[in-house]
């Protein structure tokens, strides 16, 4: 097994994914590493197997990667989205806990302000059991702003704006 790169070392990589014919400078440039510290790096890299060079000609070098140098890639993207995956579970779980806390204080109707992934992330939640809520408006304008209202119920209950209303995503982020 190869030993563990740097981040330095790892963006490096990363780069060179991207575009193995990059030069030393357009590495640098795009890393804010030093040309030196590329250049050792590089070579340290060679070393250790990650990367192989080629000459496409007198003046340019092509940097590629060895299975060995891929293998460290595809571990990190691996760890990476493993992470993610556990950190949207969690998220997940905090925010469906609190919304039934909500519910269970009487909260009947929930604002969402805005559309984006946090949002749209609470409207499925509060569409799964045990929440089974429903959207009232697709969206509702105001202060130059949409926003999606949801209540709980089911679409033949009637509505009821005297329920207390909250801001969920203001609520979550406390």
């Amino acid at each position: 097994m190869s030993p563990i790169l740097s981040d330095r070392e790892t963006a490096i990589l990363e780069n060179l994914i991207n575009d193995p014919s990059i030069s030393q400078r357009g590495l640098a440039r795009d890393t804010g590493m030093s040309l030196g510290l590329i250049n050792l790096i590089l070579k340290k890299l060679i070393q250790t197997g990650h990367l192989t060079v080629s000459s496409l000609n007198k003046r340019k070098l092509q940097y590629l990667l060895t299975p060995q140098g891929m293998n460290v890639n595809i571990r990190r993207s691996y760890r990476h989205v493993f992470s993610v995956i556990k950190n949207y579970k969690a998220i997940r779980e905090k925010i469906s806990s609190r919304l039934e806390f909500l519910m269970k204080e009487g909260y009947e109707v929930f604002i969402l302000p805005e559309q984006n992934d946090l949002t749209n992330a609470i409207t499925e939640l509060l569409k799964e059991p045990p929440l089974n809520c429903i959207t009232l408006k697709n969206e509702i304008e105001g202060n130059g702003s949409k926003s999606v209202l949801i209540r709980v119920g089911t679409e033949e209950s009637p509505i009821n704006f005297k329920g207390r209303v909250i801001d969920i995503v203001a609520e979550i982020m406390k």
